[in-house]
């Protein structure tokens, strides 16, 4: 377990596994934006679902408050638009079962400021009783 947290509604969450990339890995030219953003978001939702399937269970991703920005440097200076979070996550959760097995588990996805552990902030509003799936041994 590499880290244990609390959701709102006081299920315990663990952390077993954890992927970080940057957000705008890949991103050759141009500028964070709604457009960019969009389609950042898309295709870490498809992989959170893609890793949930493989493994027979739910996936969920936490959306992302966009942080506004003004350009400061070239032709772009003094737009204002929007970034994520500069690193892109995704994890595999374990709790104790909902109604029958030895456990639940959900890949839940994220973005957050630091290639680091997540704050346990961050999964607060996870509505763990929707979205993991029994499990046994």
């Amino acid at each position: 377990m590499l880290l244990s947290v609390t959701n709102g509604q006081g299920q315990g969450l663990k952390l077993l596994s954890i992927h970080m990339s940057g957000t705008y890995e890949g991103l050759l030219s141009g500028y964070p934006n709604q457009r960019v953003n969009q389609r950042i978001l898309s295709g870490l939702k498809q992989r959170v679902e893609e890793i949930a399937k493989d493994h027979g269970i739910k996936a969920f991703v936490i959306e992302p408050k966009p942080i506004s920005y003004e350009m400061d440097k070239g032709p772009t200076r003094g737009i204002k638009d929007e970034r994520l979070p500069n690193v892109a996550c995704w994890g595999i959760f374990e709790s104790s079962p909902l109604k029958s097995g030895d456990f639940s588990w959900a890949v839940i996805g994220w973005c957050q400021d630091e290639a680091a552990l997540p704050t346990p902030e961050t999964f607060r509003e996870v509505p763990w009783e929707n979205i993991a799936t029994d499990g046994e041994i």
